[in-house]
């Protein structure tokens, strides 16, 4: 059921998805939610490195605004 729902959550845009950590362990359920995400998570060693939209947002969300 988590698969099918981070492969549907997947063709969608503008969202903000908060999961538990067990949901991004999956591979394929993390394959689907990373095409669009802002962070990228190395399964081995789970460092999360920030995509430069997450630092995009950072600025943006620190200025209060564009």
């Amino acid at each position: 059921m988590e698969t099918a729902v981070a492969l549907q959550l997947s063709q969608r845009e503008n969202l903000i998805i908060s999961t538990g950590g067990q949901l991004m362990l999956d591979p394929q359920n993390a394959d689907a939610l990373m095409k669009n995400g802002i962070v990228w998570v190395d399964f081995e060693t789970q460092k999360r490195t920030p995509k430069a939209s997450a630092l995009w947002y950072r600025d943006v969300i620190g200025k209060n605004g564009l």
